[in-house]
């Protein structure tokens, strides 16, 4: 099958939707299908159809800052790129997006739409927009009306999304598949760095971002009573980098910041001894399903804004969102429990085996057949 994957951003490699759709890529090729990207890139590879980037002044720089990008629009190279595919899967719901849909739909090629980006990941990162009341339900309505009515089919990475969706009248038929955990996020022997000397560790992967709510563990942690007994290692980078380590400089924190590739994350949560997330806004949260499928046991937000919550065996791996106090009590309750800890880490183990990356592309080749047997969008 040859496969047409339509997102803005190839070569971003802190961005979550970015790396998973590679990850999906590599897996079907291993399979023998064709993948194509389309995409803003100025790094020509053999599978790449570049476009030049939207080049706005002040869009620029906050996309930048949010290591993100949006393509501009040149229509040979979408012909070019469109030319001869089976699917074409859109990641994004802007314009690149839509003027694929129009340009694939013409020649009765299929569409399935993915849809990655809540209405909060930008509200929270754009803060003026907070002002505006019910803003979350009007970006759900524009994404709506500028792209996805449109489309027959959409791909939901969790059950949560799905049903948000559904709330906000979109009436696509919900295709619920997880982006799936690559094979390397297995549990194995870690091997601490000195720095971290005999601290007890705790890790926390995203995006340095407003809605991630890394100051919620910052604060956590220079309230315990172990404070001089816990090592945090921060694994992204982001718009809140500089502002969360001086921070953490400030609180008296014992923090690292890095980012990492995705083999050094394995390490890293294979030698760590727990997960936090305190984030507020999560679609499905990659990095915590790689977390505990290393054996780390999380404790994660319990936000009505967040799939992840959902990831939770039970209460002890939940704290109420935004309570540093009620996470500290969380985080403290492990380490006088250690035997909680081994009991929930061959849960969360097993837990993991649902989310295996070969799983989930078993699903979503299932959809393109289904898509293909139908015919056109």
């Amino acid at each position: 099958m040859k496969i047409l994957y339509v997102i803005d951003m190839y070569d971003k490699e802190t961005n979550g939707m970015t790396i998973s759709a590679r990850t999906f890529m590599n897996e079907l090729r291993a399979r023998g299908h064709e993948v194509r990207f389309l995409c803003a890139s100025d790094k020509p590879e053999e599978f790449k159809y570049c476009l030049p980037s939207w080049d706005i002044g002040f869009v620029r720089t906050i996309m930048q800052k949010q290591g993100a990008a949006f393509a501009g629009i040149d229509r040979k190279v979408i012909a070019a790129a469109i030319d001869g595919v089976d699917i074409v899967h859109t990641f994004m719901a802007f314009k690149l997006s839509k003027v694929v849909y129009d340009m694939a739909s013409a020649k009765g090629i299929p569409v399935i739409a993915a849809f990655h980006i809540q209405p909060e990941n930008i509200s929270y990162n754009f803060s003026p927009l907070r002002i505006v009341p019910g803003i979350d339900s009007l970006l759900y309505r524009h994404f709506r009306r500028k792209y996805y009515r449109y489309v027959r089919d959409i791909h939901c990475p969790t059950e949560f999304i799905a049903n948000e969706l559904v709330k906000h009248k979109y009436r696509a038929k919900m295709h619920i598949i997880s982006n799936g955990v690559a094979e390397l996020f297995t549990p194995g022997k870690g091997e601490r760095p000195p720095e971290w000397g005999d601290k007890f560790t705790i890790v926390s992967i995203g995006r340095l971002s407003p809605e991630k709510r890394h100051r919620v563990l910052i604060k956590a942690v220079s309230e315990s009573k172990y404070h001089d007994k816990i090592q945090l290692v921060f694994c992204g980078t982001g718009p809140r980098d500089i502002w969360l380590k001086k921070f953490a400089a400030k609180m008296n924190v014992n923090a690292s910041f890095g980012f990492y590739t995705r083999p050094e994350l394995v390490k890293i949560l294979r030698a760590a001894d727990l997960y936090a997330h305190p984030s507020k806004v999560e679609v499905e949260s990659i990095s915590c399903m790689e977390a505990f499928s290393t054996g780390l046991v999380p404790i994660i937000a319990d936000s009505h804004l967040s799939a992840a919550r959902h990831f939770a065996i039970d209460d002890r791996s939940l704290f109420m969102v935004d309570d540093h106090k009620d996470l500290i009590k969380k985080i403290e309750h492990f380490m006088e429990h250690p035997e909680e800890v081994s009991e929930l880490r061959k849960q969360y183990i097993e837990k993991g085996h649902d989310f295996a990356l070969s799983k989930s592309v078993n699903k979503i080749m299932d959809v393109y057949n289904e898509m293909l047997s139908r015919g056109s969008t």
